[in-house]
């Protein structure tokens, strides 16, 4: 990851180093590539695309279809992306030990915000490994609502770049309106005597792709198995134990901080000592009186 226009450097161990702490082998997200779909539909043309506009925030929603997430030290100008296996709950502040703090033991469980389905999808999409993902949940502390039980992650952007190659095939007229110029193709690729190459990765019985490492069937198993909804679901119809879930019983709690407040810091609470085993929370959200003192919530497990 080069400089940003944040004026920010920026770091990730998962989007630089040659081996990949999440799955433990070869990193193949160290040379990710990003071009416009106009210019892969059209490899061969003169006039190939030359502006392509993209937020920060639409960068970083790019990086969550391999799990990552970010976080910004503004003392540093630091800006951090990695996995979130790599944001632990282990440092932080220790409500405690502020000499004005209100001790709450109670908490709410926010089933209604956990869904029972999440589904990801690419723009466009033909072979197996890039189609629709799907992880379903069978327990019944998530929502069980139909109207609202099911969480939706879409981007524009294609990663099945052998589909891609079927449409714009002669041969194959009838696919021709298949690949939208708009959007985005982004690429697993490594290095090969001053050469970028994409990646030709296959699972087990299943088929060999280019690019496979950004379809499902891969992302799931190699990156998804962490913050999950529940510890155990259904990654596409197969019954999976995963290594961690998001934290869904909230607290309220309030102090007067006595220091400098940063609400990236994980927090230690009564509750969370007492009552779940050391668990730190995050502060979902923080809000000041002029009188110093500071609301907060704080999903603890």
């Amino acid at each position: 990851m080069r400089q940003s226009d944040l004026r920010a450097t920026v770091v990730s161990s998962f989007l630089n180093d040659a081996a990949n702490y999440v799955t433990l082998g070869t990193n193949h997200y160290d040379k990710l590539c990003i071009a416009q779909k106009s210019d892969i539909k059209r490899w061969d043309s003169s006039n190939a695309a030359t502006v392509a506009d993209m937020s920060w925030n639409e960068l970083m929603n790019l990086l969550r279809t391999m799990n990552l997430a970010w976080t910004y030290d503004g003392t540093t100008n630091i800006v951090t992306i990695e996995h979130v296996s790599y944001f632990t709950s282990t440092a932080g502040d220790d409500l405690r030990t502020q000499q004005i703090a209100y001790r709450n033991n109670k908490y709410v469980y926010t089933k209604e915000e956990l869904p029972k389905y999440e589904k990801f999808k690419w723009m466009e999409a033909g072979n197996d490994e890039f189609v629709e993902g799907e992880i379903r949940y069978a327990s019944l502390c998530v929502n069980q609502d139909p109207k609202s039980n099911i969480k939706e992650y879409a981007w524009n952007v294609t990663t099945d770049i052998e589909y891609i190659c079927d449409c714009i095939d002669p041969a194959h007229p009838e696919l021709a309106g298949n690949i939208s110029d708009d959007g985005f193709v982004l690429l697993a690729c490594y290095l090969d005597a001053g050469d970028l190459y994409v990646y030709q990765t296959n699972r087990p019985l299943n088929n060999i792709y280019f690019n496979c490492d950004l379809g499902w069937g891969i992302l799931f198993v190699a990156l998804f198995k962490h913050e999950r909804m529940q510890m155990e679901g259904y990654m596409n119809n197969i019954l999976t134990t995963f290594y961690s879930a998001v934290k869904f019983k909230r607290q309220e709690t309030a102090m007067i901080y006595c220091g400098e407040f940063d609400p990236n810091q994980y927090m230690t609470t009564d509750l969370g000592e007492m009552y779940f085993g050391g668990a730190k929370g995050y502060i979902e959200s923080a809000s000041m009186s002029p009188d110093g003192s500071i609301k907060l919530k704080t999903p603890l497990w």
